[in-house]
């Protein structure tokens, strides 16, 4: 599991695997959130290893975030998704199966009609 960002403007979400099962170590990163001045609020979920917060946007930076929990072992910025890239990758998935449905199609209607036509000559 790589390390995954969801940002919105005063509200981020960072999934790692470093908090995945981790009560102790999740609590830890949630403390160490609230040290930033202008976080307003953490929570840490060790089911889906993911810790989101509250800022305010004036007061602190995502960067700034990312920064501290890098420092502290809780983020790989190297191995990083974001939910826009997770967005294209869907797109490009439905894109390429919808194509090789549509394609399936044509081709079974081409047999069709073929065999419909060498039946008729045949008759």
């Amino acid at each position: 599991m790589g390390h995954y960002i969801h940002h919105v403007p005063g509200r981020l979400r960072i999934r790692t695997p470093k908090l995945k099962r981790d009560e102790l170590r999740a609590k830890a990163a949630e403390q160490l959130l609230l040290t930033i001045p202008g976080i307003h609020s953490t929570r840490a979920n060790t089911v889906t290893g993911s810790v989101t917060l509250t800022y305010q946007r004036e007061a602190v930076n995502p960067k700034t975030i990312l920064d501290l929990l890098e420092r502290h072992g809780y983020y790989n910025p190297e191995t990083v998704q974001h939910a826009d890239g997770q967005w294209h990758d869907m797109a490009a998935r439905t894109g390429d199966k919808l194509g090789k449905a549509l394609f399936g199609m044509v081709v079974e209607k081409a047999i069709e009609r073929s065999a419909g036509a060498l039946i008729g000559a045949l008759l």
